[in-house]
């Protein structure tokens, strides 16, 4: 009941496929607010005695993907879902890999209204906790500023984490971040900087001893993109640096 990972081909909430099939709002609400909803390809179709079109649920049904994905990403688990996540007949993190689903309830109404939305730009960093990606924004309206304006940002419309970008580019300079992750990177920054900037060492030189003591690879070793955990753990590393040890520290 629950093999299927991904949208078919012409799941209704697949990307392109919602101003195809044109669905009613009070349809998607309904199936929205369903207690399943199963693929139609695994769905029967036949006629009653009367001329009439039936539909019975087939030797193999199969819960479709396109809506589970857009249900997880949601976090608005139908009933047959919650069951199946709690007796572990459904892993919600192996849905939609290639993300070819509608990202959100808005997304797909939007879409069988008659007004696709724009594929993720290739940049565009995905968050893992809302199972989303990212919007590319204005400065002003994260730091409510006129004179951030021509800053981009990075942010998810679901938990509002953020990133900036490389100047005069909409390239994130790491991954998502909420508030105290942002608050740790800056003390990972404020424990490596100076080594580098008054320690007698290049930057790269820096980062390149740095990473050989996290066990991380050149283009891992950046601090937009550790995790709380890598943090904390670059701070300890660089305290026991020749420059930084015996120095006060915060």
């Amino acid at each position: 009941m629950f093999d299927l990972k991904r949208p078919c081909a012409n799941c209704p909430f697949r990307r392109g496929q919602g101003s195809l099939y044109r669905l009613p709002a009070a349809r998607l609400k309904e199936i929205f607010n369903a207690t399943a909803f199963q693929c139609h390809k695994s769905v029967e179709h036949g006629e009653d005695e009367y001329g009439n079109s039936t539909q019975e649920a087939g030797e193999k049904p199969q819960q479709c993907a396109g809506l589970m994905a857009l249900l997880h990403r949601e976090k608005a688990y139908n009933s047959i879902m919650r069951v199946a996540i709690h007796t572990e007949h459904l892993d919600c993190s192996k849905l939609d890999p290639k993300r070819e689903a509608y990202e959100s309830f808005a997304d797909a109404k939007s879409a069988h209204a008659g007004t696709e939305p724009p594929p993720p730009r290739p940049e565009a960093p995905y968050c893992e906790k809302c199972q989303q990606h990212a919007v590319l924004t204005s400065g002003d309206k994260i730091y409510h500023s006129p004179r951030f304006k021509s800053v981009l940002v990075w942010l998810c419309r679901g938990c509002s984490d953020r990133v900036g970008c490389h100047p005069g580019s909409s390239r994130p300079l790491g991954s998502l971040a909420g508030d105290k992750l942002r608050k740790a990177r800056q003390r990972a920054h404020e424990a490596v900087d100076p080594i580098w900037q008054y320690g007698g060492k290049s930057r790269n030189e820096v980062y390149r001893w740095l990473g050989s003591q996290m066990n991380l690879k050149p283009k891992q070793c950046h601090i937009a993109l550790f995790t709380q955990e890598q943090c904390e753990q670059a701070i300890s590393i660089c305290r026991e640096h020749p420059y930084t040890k015996g120095r006060k520290h915060p």
